[in-house]
């Protein structure tokens, strides 16, 4: 099977909803791509997992040495699937139990000290976050239900020599990368490039909660300076943004929330959930969900490559997910092709755009020294 190939069978994937009537998750596999190498396509459902907990899931294929022992077989037998009755009354306990743990938190807030802190960091995520409107922009349309996944793989090594030289963190220069890709996207879709509200998830797992499934993530919004000029300008307001919700505790404050909403009657919770999820409340997400850091394999074969995947809520075309392996970082764009025709165009802009922060840290000589031996 040609890579050209394999990228259809992705977003034919990946454009197909999961069946209902079956376990949310899906594996499909590409035994021999012409290169020799070996195709995953991987897909579970966000009420399963979030994105640490979906690393950790497929971390459960692969060893940690190519030459791993190959797992005994054992008289691990499933249980019978459950009834629906089963299913309604196991469902009724666990929203139940979500709602008398929201309300004992809540009154133990109410009574503990640490109340004024708490309620000021949910006011700040109410206020910085879910009431300030995202600007109207080409990203947001309806949808069909068509899906792409392009992406761009780079060296992690001059990101991190960045990062040290440049004091900020592989965060902000991921977005303010990014930022830069979606200026040249929207020059090239013959928009004017204008600041867009990007909603950034941010985990709430603890260390020993790594291998847990399910979603344990908090939200933060952040303006991408989409439009402004140049890289250090981008970089800058990206560092001030994030350093910003960083000191206000806006994810705690966003944790606060979404605690909070297990106490409210189904329509309300409802409701408050199609308000966070609309184009109003943000134009896209940018996920950065971190990979392990050593080479990993699967009966013998390195993973060479993984590219992320975020679902897409209505009215959103695109999103973004970076996802560090190794010593290599990936930028995966996911999105509708038809409402997004331009969005082709997006993994050169992204190269071009983190060629750019990785030459802020190179001394201006240098920097155009290594242009003209290029030019």
């Amino acid at each position: 099977m040609t890579r050209a190939r394999f990228d259809e069978l992705c977003d034919a994937v990946l454009s197909l909803p999961l069946d209902r009537s079956r376990a949310l998750w899906s594996l499909h596999v590409a035994p021999q791509l012409e290169d020799g190498s070996l195709g995953l396509v991987m897909k579970a459902h966000h009420a399963m997992v979030d994105g640490k907990s979906a690393v950790e899931l497929a971390l459960l294929l692969l060893d940690l040495s190519p030459d791993a022992p190959e797992a005994e077989a054992d008289d691990w037998v499933p249980r019978p699937a459950p009834s629906s009755a089963r299913l309604a009354l196991d469902a009724m306990v666990d929203t139940g139990g979500e709602s008398l743990r929201a309300a004992a938190g809540f009154a133990r807030a109410v009574t503990s000290p640490r109340i004024a802190g708490t309620l000021r960091r949910a006011a700040l995520a109410v206020g910085e976050d879910l009431l300030r409107a995202a600007p109207s922009s080409y990203v947001n349309a309806p949808l069909s239900p068509q899906r792409i996944l392009l992406h761009h793989t780079h060296d992690i090594e001059p990101l991190l020599e960045a990062k040290t030289k440049l004091r900020v963190t592989l965060n902000d220069l991921a977005l303010a990368a990014v930022s830069g890709a979606l200026r040249e996207l929207a020059t090239r879709a013959g928009e004017l490039p204008q600041p867009l509200k990007a909603m950034v998830p941010v985990s709430t797992r603890a260390p020993e909660q790594a291998a847990d499934l399910g979603n344990q993530i908090s939200f933060v919004f952040i303006d991408l300076p989409v439009g402004m000029s140049t890289a250090a300008d981008r970089l800058e307001a990206v560092r001030a943004a994030t350093a910003r919700f960083k000191e206000q505790e806006r994810a705690a404050g966003g944790a606060a929330i979404l605690g909070s909403l297990g106490v409210l009657p189904a329509p309300v919770k409802g409701a408050a959930a199609r308000m966070a999820a609309a184009p109003r409340t943000y134009n896209l997400t940018v996920s950065n969900v971190p990979g392990p850091r050593m080479p990993v394999w699967l009966r013998g074969c390195a993973l060479r490559e993984a590219v992320p995947v975020i679902p897409l809520a209505d009215g959103h075309a695109l999103s973004i997910g970076i996802f560090t392996y190794a010593d290599r970082i990936t930028f995966g764009a996911y999105a509708d092709p038809y409402a997004l025709p331009q969005v082709g165009d997006l993994p050169v802009a992204l190269c071009a755009s983190l060629l750019d922060v990785c030459g802020l840290a190179t001394p201006v000589g240098r920097r155009r020294r290594a242009l003209r031996a290029v030019s």
